[in-house]
């Protein structure tokens, strides 16, 4: 049987491994810039590189593959091994040849160790190039496929028995209107079309065959499989490009820096937030009274003891404190049946509420170390029964059976009635 483990505002000592640069490599705290984190998600800052990159990828053993776009228009490629032992803070050459393009924009292992690189024509060149080329195992560096009218702008690799198929955005720089998702079927073969008419700028596939992509609008999309659907995952507020997977689930966006001297990988990891676990859709009635329940899901990126129930905030309400000595009202508990521990939060309900965008309502906060984490969910706003105006339109979609209370004179806009469950 599972124990609840409470957690208090000061006093609680936890021991975890975490990811992080040495000090000296660290660049100076940024802000935080996920704008939208879809249900079943939870966005933290991973890493901050002292160098710009435009291509990652991790291998089985959680090493992080990169390039210095320094070098970007040289004729050389260098990619560099970042060793998981030493937390990512020192790294050695795995990898250099020469090249015809001018910026390596994507890596991927396959599942027998080679390595896939994708490289394209700068924005300066004038036109629209790239190629696809494959490093195999023992780092022989093979003849490429080069596209002559578009730029490839990323790189994934099937998975199980379609390891050999190859998939990437291709997209023009002087037609920003032009792009489609191609797959190369049993590399070095001709490329298809998989999804036409869509505008990406990087690309990653995970471990049961999606597609993920990241586009100029700042956001990361799945593909729904059979169709030509795009579901949204996340938003930045800064464009994003290269994607990747760990070994673990965890998605990973390398934020797009040009002309700086630093990259910055985001992670996005399963897991998420419930709002009112167990209950959907999650609709409340803000009305500054009682406290609003979260679920904070465990992962295999996330341990819910390692988070500052200090610095949370759902839409600018704090957690809510008891007692004489402010005990935070939060514990550890394992909620959606995994292994993971998960951290059930209450925020007071208050005048702090900021009203959230699209009904959706953004949980921010910080790890122990600083480490920005952020996530949300969807929300249904009930208003005070007191004071719900006239019409079906008024009523929020999930809520039945409403009753208005008439206040005031006739004709004011408020009367008793029932609202009904709209068809949107």
């Amino acid at each position: 049987m599972n124990k609840r483990i409470p957690l208090f505002a000061r006093g609680f000592l936890i021991v975890i491994c975490t990811t992080l640069l040495s000090p000296s490599l660290l660049k100076a705290e940024e802000t935080f810039w996920v704008n939208y984190v879809a249900p079943g998600y939870t966005a933290s800052k991973f890493l901050t590189l002292p160098f710009p990159t435009a291509a990652l990828e991790f291998d089985s053993d959680g090493n992080l593959y990169v390039s210095d776009a320094n070098e970007f228009g040289t004729g050389v490629v260098n990619i560099l091994k970042m060793d998981v032992t030493n937390d990512y803070t020192s790294w050695s050459r795995y990898v250099s040849y020469s090249t015809g393009m001018q910026c390596l924009n994507g890596l991927d292992f396959d599942d027998e160790g080679n390595l896939f690189a994708s490289e394209c024509r700068s924005e300066g060149s004038g036109f629209d190039a790239g190629l696809i080329r494959k490093i195999d195992a023992t780092l022989f560096v093979g003849a490429p496929i080069i596209f002559s009218d578009f730029r490839s702008t990323g790189v994934a690799t099937g998975k199980g028995d379609k390891t050999a198929d190859v998939y990437f955005p291709g997209r023009k720089w002087s037609d920003p209107d032009f792009g489609n998702i191609y797959k190369i079927e049993s590399f070095p073969g001709a490329e298809e079309i998989v999804r036409p008419d869509f505008v990406a700028t990087g690309i990653a596939i995970d471990d049961f065959g999606n597609i993920f992509v990241s586009t100029r609008d700042s956001s990361i999309y799945r593909k729904v499989s059979n169709s030509p659907m795009m579901l949204r995952i996340a938003t930045f507020n800064k464009i994003v490009e290269e994607l990747n997977f760990d070994g673990d689930g965890n998605l990973y966006a390398l934020e797009l820096r040009r002309g700086t001297d630093y990259s910055t990988i985001i992670r996005l990891s399963p897991g998420g937030i419930d709002i009112k676990p167990g209950s959907f859709p999650n609709c409340f009635n803000q009305n500054e009274k009682g406290v609003l329940p979260v679920a904070i899901y465990g992962s295999s990126a996330i341990d819910v003891r390692a988070i500052n129930v200090a610095s949370l905030s759902l839409q600018g309400l704090g957690v809510k404190m008891v007692g004489r000595r402010g005990k935070y009202l939060a514990h550890a508990d394992y909620i959606n049946g995994d292994d993971y521990l998960d951290l059930v939060v209450q925020f007071e309900d208050s005048d702090s509420w900021e009203e959230p965008e699209n009904g959706y309502a953004v949980l921010t906060g910080e790890l122990i170390d600083g480490t920005p984490i952020q996530a949300g969910d969807s929300i249904c706003l009930v208003p005070p029964k007191r004071w719900q105006w006239r019409g079906p339109d008024a009523a929020p979609a999930c809520l039945k059976g409403i009753r208005a209370h008439r206040q005031g004179e006739k004709g004011d806009g408020f009367e008793w009635r029932k609202f009904k469950q709209s068809s949107d």
